[in-house]
């Protein structure tokens, strides 16, 4: 059975007369804009959308002012996330779409605070995320299984970049959602909705499919556990997967020291390169560009030369030098191989940098249903760097409970570094992190 039966039309009024009940009965199937729903992806709830609302077009919006704001959030973000110690990975981008979700039907000190902690514009922001995600991902439809990078022959030429960015809305069947919010959602972030029975294990297991499709299998799980009184999760995956222009594999991987953040001095594959795309540095930090196939993404290595801390490497100010000063140099890098994997609970961060009353029963977002509060904010991340290029994939998950209110240059990455891959054109960061040790997962 199809919504198309009864044409709907893209205005609230209309949309308000779409009850949830009706949305669980009638389904069908959608891939705009990255948020594939395929009914043969096995365990996936199917994705309903009226049939009148579609993925807006980018337009001319200016998507600078949210790029600047992204930037500065990953800097805060990483701020709270490193004193943990060891290695990090993760997107700026995903949390950054997540939450602007959330803000979508957020009101009052709660919208306030989200626009202040993840320095959204004060102008069009849903608007620009719909322009920023369109201009980064490279198809509208789920990443492909495939094998890791370094399984390439030798001789095999490079491949275009993957770049997928989905959103997922999952809502407790019948529970109502406001309809403008619904329109939003529709619109500028290319959702629909996914009904499930948050009281059944189900539930947990369904939005984990749609996660590992939507991250080529890299990541599995999203929430350790669901509460049974969850009303709505809102979700965001970010997957990447490019080739370097010039892999690293042209020249052998050799083991080599690197000192550890604790002082360790630890033996790790190292790989070498004398062709990189670009090189900048300061007093404090050495930044190296490199390349990846297609020339609209590149690694940006960041080395410091000193005891600078790897936040202030990763700051929007030291990013910016290192944008506008690179230039063509005889670099030899020596850069060793890494992959991560980070679990971040980001309720204490964010509270930390002042989101407060989105975690409690004073949460307003009652443009998405009265009563809601955020019960957790998750993200995960993963990244795999190796001679022939980079996989990345990212998820953040929003589960929302209702409350009782309803030159010839060296480098040498032998020491702990920074990381941040961006897309040139924007300069949006996509994913960052540090590496303290090589060899910890």
């Amino acid at each position: 059975m199809s919504l198309r039966r009864s044409r709907i039309r893209r205005n609230h009024a209309a949309l308000a007369l779409l009850p949830l009940a009706l949305v669980t009965a009638c389904a069908s199937q959608s891939t705009h804009g990255g948020t594939t729903s395929s009914a043969a992806a096995a365990g996936v709830p199917t994705e309903v959308r009226a049939s009148g609302v579609a993925r807006a077009d980018a337009g001319s919006v200016s998507t600078a002012a949210l790029v600047e704001g992204t930037t500065a959030f990953g800097h805060d973000l990483y701020v709270e996330a490193a004193k943990a110690g060891g290695n990090i990975v993760f997107s700026p981008l995903s949390i950054e779409v997540a939450l602007a979700m959330a803000r979508a039907g957020a009101a009052g000190t709660t919208a306030t605070e989200i626009d202040a902690v993840m320095h959204f514009p004060a102008d069009q922001r849903d608007e620009a995320m719909n322009a920023l995600t369109r201009a980064l991902t490279t198809r509208d439809t789920a990443p492909p299984l495939a094998l890791p990078a370094a399984s390439r022959s030798a001789g095999a030429p490079a491949q275009d970049p993957i770049v997928t960015i989905a959103n997922g809305m999952f809502v407790q069947q019948s529970f109502p959602i406001g309809a403008s919010f619904l329109h939003t959602i529709a619109t500028d972030y290319g959702a629909g909705v996914r009904s499930v029975d948050f009281g059944s294990a189900s539930a947990g297991a369904e939005i984990n499919a749609w996660v590992k499709a939507q991250t080529a299998g890299r990541i599995k799980q999203l929430f350790d556990s669901l509460d049974p009184d969850t009303k709505l999760v809102l979700a965001n995956a970010v997957y990447l997967k490019a080739d370097w222009a010039v892999p690293f594999a042209e020249n052998p991987t050799t083991d080599a020291p690197f000192t550890a953040a604790d002082g360790k001095q630890i033996t790790v594959p190292t790989m070498h390169q004398g062709d990189t795309g670009g090189y900048a540095h300061s007093a404090d930090w050495q930044a190296v560009a490199l390349p990846y196939a297609g020339g609209t993404l590149a690694m940006w290595v960041i080395v410091p030369t000193g005891k600078t801390p790897l936040a202030d490497l990763l700051s929007p100010a030291t990013l910016a030098q290192i944008k506008s000063g690179l230039q063509p140099a005889d670099v030899e890098l020596a850069l060793p191989r890494w992959k991560s994997t980070t679990k971040l609970d980001l309720a204490p961060a964010l509270q930390q940098l002042g989101l407060h009353s989105a975690f409690t029963s004073t949460a307003d977002f009652s443009g998405i249903s009265p009563g809601l509060y955020i019960q957790q904010a998750v993200h995960r991340a993963t990244i795999t760097v190796d001679e022939w290029g980079t996989e990345a994939a990212a998820v953040t998950g929003l589960a929302f409970a209702a409350s009782s209110r309803l030159t010839q240059v060296t480098v040498k990455a032998d020491h702990p570094f920074a990381y941040a891959i961006v897309n040139v054109p924007t300069g949006a960061v996509v994913f960052e992190g540090s590496v303290a040790d090589p060899t910890a997962g």
